[in-house]
């Protein structure tokens, strides 16, 4: 792997709050901490209880409503584990699936 394959959440993660704050991506002071919790901790090493700290839940727009964050970040480290890359899955699968898998995603492969 990359050094910057490695770091993609860490990219990601700079991307959106550069994004949200030039307007393009229009995420307010309640979904923005979690967005960003949520796109760096889907890494699988990153552990959640490490600089920065994912909270378990965090308050949502009324305050009263939760948002579980690190459930959603389990969700989104399961659903990355499924993508067919060539580190997780054999060139038979891949060749069982291509047909489906979008051109940008074949040139990872």
């Amino acid at each position: 792997m990359t050094i910057l394959g490695t770091l993609h959440h860490v990219r990601s993660v700079d991307y959106i709050k550069q994004e949200s704050k030039t307007g393009s991506l229009p995420l307010d002071q309640w979904q923005l901490p979690n967005v960003t919790a949520i796109c760096h901790a889907h890494r699988s090493f990153v552990k959640f209880n490490q600089e920065p700290i994912i909270p378990k839940k965090r308050p949502f727009e009324d305050g009263i409503s939760i948002v579980r964050v690190q459930l959603l970040c389990c969700l989104l480290r399961f659903a990355d584990a499924c993508d067919v890359h060539h580190s997780r899955a054999p060139e038979a699968v891949f060749q069982i699936y291509k047909e489906f898998i979008p051109a940008i995603s074949k040139e990872h492969h």
